[in-house]
């Protein structure tokens, strides 16, 4: 064996522009800064799951009022800053900057542990990073060739903390192809578009994203721009849960919130046409819209080109999973993968769903029209015999009689006619459900989940727990009335001057204690003059006093000390209705 003269050292791995240059080839600036934003969108979204708070119909968390995320845009520089959560030390030492570290996120929309280093690769040259999680804080400055470099080793110092949650990532020595874009005024018009799009769902549940264009000295509040479903129209909306291991699918269809048909009140043939390039396909994966309005036939549109039968039409398609790797997403979060066994599955279900669509519209309404001109024309083609007229100039028929008179009693009866079965369909005698298909949402998540069952549970099929979920929503809608009009202190104080005036409560349990149902009825029925219009006050008065006597044997159903049937239900529910719809429309003035 030869003997060794020397060793030298043999560099392995990949260099910092190849990381850069892969990271960052096909992906945009847009792109790019909703990788940040939604960086501070999985911070808000782990401390929401930490406080236990209430979630929405598809199990993601309902609430994100209170957090705030501001991009500021300069010629040189771009900067993201948040309140959500701030970083923790582990996640800055061993992840944050550790290319392709899966996120831990529970719901995440930042899976592929790539988003927050593309972005800064992408955008610029060189970072600043300033994190405070309200218990400690840590800042940190570096340079594009430092990340995913193992030789250079990165430090961020601890400071003081603020005692309150921030991120700022800030990005500057921009990319001449990045400064060129955010000069230009039509890319920010998309931008700003873009975000309201994107992220839609979470500024509709209070998330505040602010974007301030120093260059152009303009400020933005986002607001969200995405069409919801109508539930009471010409087509009944579909709706279809399904279940795909770690991920939940939720296809709803129908039509658009703001679309009408020619006869119905407000019609605007104007007003339909600006919505034209909302109609279409969805999706969603967390939240997070990854795919609007489209109607191509790789996402299941079929092969049907657009037709104006389709106009109205929205079919959302929202993945939800706990585990954001099993979302049938890309890495650019800017489409689905189009050859995933998951999404193959869901396609083959939306094309059925929009030939129903253009089916149902053609027969209900197409229909219905080309009978009406028909109608029309057949009129209009009759022969006018003229008779000669009377003293009052009125023509007459060919018995004598005035054809005025005749006109007004036929009129008269058609208009009985229809009232009658306007009647027949709006009396909650004829209601096979706890609640109507036409009954209002609230706007509350939980009240809105309680009232979109109601609309599905048939009353003689599950008298028990209709009657246990009217109960719930009687509540629901009571406390959500008091609490909209800040009268929950009035409710206690009445309490506490009636048969509560006994309890010896120190001012901080009275504010802790929850208010009853009983105690909300006894405070409507001490202010309802107050409450109610004069032209209501009576139908309300009666609906409310119903309640008060009917609630104890619906709280007996509710504890499971007696039985009811769905004859003993439905009069109660009709009994008490006018007064849970007051509840849920009205507000003080």
């Amino acid at each position: 064996m030869k003997n060794v003269i020397r060793e030298v050292t043999v560099h392995s791995g990949v260099t910092a522009d190849f990381i850069e240059s892969t990271l960052t080839e096909d992906i945009s600036t847009v792109e790019s800064i909703y990788d940040l934003i939604d960086n501070s969108i999985d911070a808000a979204r782990s401390l929401i799951l930490e406080k236990n708070k209430s979630n929405d119909l598809y199990g993601l968390p309902a609430n994100y009022s209170g957090y705030k995320i501001t991009i500021r845009i300069d010629k040189n520089s771009i900067r993201i800053l948040d309140n959500c959560s701030g970083i923790d030390e582990g996640t800055i030492k061993d992840d944050m900057l550790v290319v392709a570290k899966r996120s831990a996120h529970m719901y995440g929309i930042g899976h592929y542990g790539i988003g927050l280093k593309r972005s800064l690769l992408k955008l610029g040259n060189k970072y600043s990073m300033l994190s405070d999680n309200s218990s400690y804080s840590f800042k940190m400055s570096f340079e594009n060739n430092q990340i995913g470099n193992d030789s250079n080793n990165l430090t961020a110092k601890e400071i003081s903390s603020t005692g309150k949650n921030k991120a700022l990532f800030s990005i500057s020595d921009l990319k001449n192809g990045i400064r060129y874009d955010i000069s230009n005024e039509k890319w920010f018009d998309n931008f700003i578009k873009g975000i309201s799009a994107r992220y839609a769902a979470f500024i509709k549940k209070g998330l505040q994203i602010k974007v301030v264009n120093a260059i152009k000295c303009i400020t933005k509040n986002i607001s969200s721009f995405v069409p919801s479903i109508r539930e009471n129209a010409l087509v009944m909306p579909f709706k279809q849960q399904i279940n795909m291991g770690d991920v939940d699918v939720y296809i709803e269809s129908g039509i658009h919130e703001s679309y009408l048909f020619p006869g119905e009140d407000g019609h605007s043939l104007s007003k339909n046409r600006e919505l034209t390039e909302q109609f279409g396909l969805y999706f969603t994966c967390n939240d997070r819209i990854i795919v609007s309005a489209n109607t191509s036939k790789e996402y299941g549109w079929g092969d049907a080109k657009w037709h104006s039968e389709y106009n109205g039409f929205i079919c959302w398609i929202k993945f939800v999973s706990r585990s954001p790797g099993k979302l049938p997403w890309n890495t650019a979060k800017t489409g689905l993968r189009l050859d995933s066994t998951m999404f193959l599955q869901i396609k083959d279900i939306i094309e059925p769903i929009t030939k129903k669509y253009r089916k149902e519209i053609k027969e209900r309404y197409l229909k219905k029209k080309s009978q009406d001109n028909s109608s029309s024309i057949t009129t209009q083609s009759q022969p006018t015999i003229n008779k000669p007229q009377d003293s009052n100039n009125l023509k007459k028929n060919v018995n004598g009689t005035k054809s005025s008179t005749i006109e007004k009693e036929q009129n008269k009866k058609r208009n009985s006619s229809t009232k009658n079965e306007n009647h027949r369909i709006e009396h909650p005698e004829n209601w096979k459900t706890l609640l109507p298909k036409h009954f209002p949402f609230s706007g509350d998540d939980i009240l809105d989940a309680f009232i979109k069952e109601a609309k599905c549970i048939v009353i003689s099929n599950s008298s028990h727990a209709a009657t246990m979920l009217y109960r719930a929503i009687m509540e629901a809608s009571a406390l959500y009335f008091v609490r909209k009009n800040n009268k929950v202190s009035e409710v206690k104080d009445l309490y506490f001057q009636t048969e509560g005036k006994r309890k010896t409560l120190s001012y901080e349990q009275k504010e802790l204690m929850d208010i009853s149902l009983d105690m909300m009825i006894k405070w409507f029925r001490a202010n309802s003059n107050n409450l109610f219009s004069s032209n209501e006050r009576k139908r309300l008065n009666t609906s409310l006093r119903h309640l008060d006597n009917h609630k104890s044997y619906i709280n007996g159903v509710v504890h499971c000390h007696q039985i009811i049937t769905s004859e003993k239900l439905v009069p109660i529910r009709n009994d008490t209705y006018k007064f849970l719809e007051f509840l849920v429309r009205s507000r003080i003035n």
